[in-house]
């Protein structure tokens, strides 16, 4: 089921809303819940396009899904100047269960192979909680506070041969990475990082041990040595 509504015209925009209600086949959602709304404005003699407010938000729902139901939300101001082949989307933010990214990105040259480049932002965040919802007998590590501390912010710039994470910072747990990476040529890939890890207890990520404990032996009395 489809619905649409929209105020202003299609030359000028107006209030756009969108509602999608579907039954998806193939996938864990017996139903899907999908909605879109903006404030568009759009010139089409100057060929510039606007969208404030941008809002779109999932619902899925399911017996096999974590809790039975799934939510996410995608919100943006979206710009295009197809004049300069420019594309702006700023106060990017995308939210999923418990873990949020926010962002910018800047894109020139659409009408050629476009370059894009922008931030991307991961607030720390529990991926133990995350990664235990979705499968709740998938995650057992020795330590179990590990994966309850994750976050990053990077800066991007990619075209269609090349990609490039100008800035890098991570973090998980007490384990702090910054630096950069790089790949170019995608159709013959090179690579290259420079990558600065503070500390790494991997131990603590490991399964924890199944196999029976290890009795520790007690020594008998000392007595004469035989040679």
């Amino acid at each position: 089921k489809i619905s649409a509504n929209q105020s202003g015209t299609p030359k000028t925009g107006g209030v756009l809303k969108l509602t999608i209600n579907a039954k998806p086949k193939g996938l864990p959602a017996q139903n899907a819940n999908l909605a879109l709304t903006g404030d568009a404005d759009l010139n089409l003699a100057a060929q510039q396009y606007r969208v404030d407010d941008l809002h779109a938000s999932a619902e899925l729902q399911g017996p096999t899904l974590p809790d039975k139901r799934v939510t996410a939300s995608l919100d943006a101001k979206v710009a295009a100047d197809l004049n300069k082949q420019t594309l702006d989307v700023t106060d990017l933010k995308l939210a999923a269960m418990n873990a949020i990214v926010t962002g910018r990105i800047h894109g020139s040259d659409l009408l050629k192979p476009p370059q894009l480049s922008g931030t991307v932002t991961v607030p720390d965040f529990n991926a133990r909680q995350l990664l235990s919802q979705l499968d709740p007998n998938a995650l057992k590590t020795t330590d179990p506070k590990a994966l309850t501390s994750v976050g990053a912010d990077v800066a991007f710039t990619a075209s269609n041969t090349a990609a490039e994470f100008t800035k890098l910072q991570a973090h998980l747990d007490e384990t702090h990475l910054s630096g950069s990476a790089a790949v170019t040529n995608f159709a013959h890939p090179s690579y290259r990082f420079r990558l600065d890890v503070d500390q790494l207890d991997a131990d603590r990520y490991l399964p924890p041990p199944t196999g029976p404990k290890t009795q520790p032996v007690t020594p008998g009395p000392a007595g004469a040595a035989e040679i």
